[in-house]
């Protein structure tokens, strides 16, 4: 995996390599960078296995400390920078993280910090990025304890685990998905070959770094074939595409909902940016409506590619970005891997039936992190089932319909409602909580709570909202609650909740407002 990196750098070491906030970074600089963290790291006491962490969005020091980990052979645990304490704890002590690199810039990091570290077990050092406090090293102080020499490359097999991404779970927990060094060099290779990146490629994105899509299908990618990412923070449409404009970016690569701003935000009256640049796109989270595809093309002259997939799944299928698309399709199996639809036993359905999609490839998960039980429930057959319902037609081009389980996405950020519920469930003045999905055109989902209060309750949305904010990310807690009479709330006879009747209501009542 590090040779990814090391060939962009041997082709053109002084070539721009990141470009954050005006700042930029060479190949080399970016290089030099990596070893001395990885020093600092070896001087912390970390070594090949080991778990390090980063809580934080797109900086350069989350990007030091992606690569010093494929460097070191360290096992790479990225923290949601909306994450709350408990969550935070939960990853961290789960995961058995060694060293932390937080950055005590953002309130919500170094608030949460400072509520879970009597609570976390395994973290022996918190490196601080933008301030410190008492107890934390400093990045400066860190980086200065490596010596200037290159650090020697660690050697990992194809099954040695390289990163453990975590993901909320229908359990209601969050769970670590664990990616080996074999599955992480497959993805980037496979992206590489699917999107036809070159040497001259300059993309842009915002996609965070502490989730899977933005390292796996941009930076690694971009990096192996020696180009350049210019990496916003934050998402901005204007800044955007005065970036495309600015560095003659020929990708971008975003959540739907991005294309829908930087659709209105090239439509405005205001706008004025040469894009003329701009070659092709990329877009995962969710299925894009094809009519924005259309439209997206049309207006910026460049060709857009879906991917499909998951944490556990890596590319499952890639629309291609040049030949034949069908209109609806997630696309055509990505390259080495193998798509089945089955029923509920197991059993393989003819081409056009809906199932569920189950997958095998080199660049699957290998499991959870501590989990066995659910690990040996997803690969049940030997093969990758996820949870999602689609049908492959005659030429293979897969159809994803429904999802099997009840996850909510919502701008590309997945969000199950038992983690929700669960929080709920937790106030002293809820006797039921359900949540489901409402469709949004800009979004594709926002989470709706339904909820019946116990008796001398009362109760209204606001407060339900804020008590889930305090203690979930706060893209995870509902924007929208419904008051019931327990009556009124689906259940089945032995009162589990109908969270699909309710999300058909959520349905209908959006139809009608549209």
């Amino acid at each position: 995996m590090w040779d990814v990196f090391e060939r962009g750098l041997r082709r053109n070491p002084g070539n721009p390599l990141f470009v954050l906030d005006d700042c930029t970074y060479s190949y080399a600089e970016f290089g030099a960078a990596v070893d001395r963290f990885c020093w600092g790291l070896a001087d912390l006491g970390v070594t090949k296995g080991d778990r390090v962490s980063y809580y934080m969005s797109n900086r350069f020091e989350a990007l030091v400390t992606y690569w010093a980990c494929v460097k070191m052979g360290a096992v790479l645990v990225p923290l949601n920078v909306m994450l709350r304490p408990r969550e935070v704890v939960h990853v961290l002590n789960d995961a058995g993280t060694k060293v932390l690199v937080a950055d005590v810039g953002v309130p919500n990091v170094r608030a949460s910090l400072e509520a879970s570290v009597p609570e976390l077990r395994t973290v022996e050092a918190i490196v601080a990025c933008r301030g410190t406090a008492p107890g934390y090293r400093s990045w400066e102080a860190v980086l200065e304890a490596g010596n200037g020499d290159p650090f020697s490359v660690v050697d990992c097999a194809e099954d040695d685990v390289a990163q453990c991404f975590y993901t909320s779970g229908t359990e209601g927990r969050m769970k670590g998905a664990v990616t080996s060094y074999g599955s992480l060099f497959d993805i980037t290779q496979n992206y590489v070959l699917s999107f036809g990146f070159r040497r001259t490629d300059v993309a842009v994105t915002s996609m965070p770094i502490y989730a899977a899509f933005s390292p796996w299908f941009i930076l690694q990618p971009i990096m192996q074939v020696g180009g350049t990412v210019i990496l916003h923070e934050t998402f901005d449409a204007k800044r955007i595409l005065g970036d495309i404009e600015r560095y003659h970016a020929n990708y971008f690569c975003g959540s739907p909902t991005m294309f829908v701003s930087l659709l209105a935000e090239h439509r405005s009256e205001t706008a004025d940016f040469d894009v003329s640049s701009l070659r092709t796109c990329g877009v995962s989270g969710a299925k894009m409506p094809d009519d924005l595809i259309a439209a997206f093309e049309a207006e910026l002259g460049c060709r857009i590619g879906e991917v499909y997939g998951q944490t556990e799944t890596g590319p499952v299928a890639v629309t291609p970005v040049y030949g034949q698309r069908r209109a609806g399709a997630a696309g055509l199996p990505a390259g080495g891997t193998t798509i089945r639809i089955v029923n509920e036993q197991d059993e393989v359905l003819p081409h056009g039936e809906v199932g569920e999609i189950v997958v095998q490839s080199s660049m699957c998960t290998r499991g959870y992190l501590n989990l066995p039980d659910l690990s040996e429930e997803l690969w049940r057959s030997g093969w990758l089932h996820t949870g999602d319902l689609g049908y492959l037609d005659e030429d293979a081009f897969l159809y994803v319909v429904d999802r099997k389980k009840d996850v909510i996405i919502t701008g590309g950020a997945n969000i199950y409602p038992a983690e929700v519920e669960q929080v709920l469930m937790e106030h002293p003045g809820i006797l039921h909580a359900a949540v489901v999905g409402v469709p949004d055109y800009k979004y594709g989902e926002l989470p709706r709570a339904y909820v019946v209060c116990g008796d001398n309750t009362v109760l209204d949305d606001s407060a339900v909202i804020s008590f889930c904010r305090e203690r979930l990310a706060k893209y995870k807690a509902p924007r929208s609650v419904v008051f019931l009479e327990e009556a009124e709330l689906p259940m089945t006879a032995n009162r589990k909740i109908l969270r699909r009747e309710l999300r058909d209501l959520a349905r209908a009542e959006a139809a009608v407002d549209a």
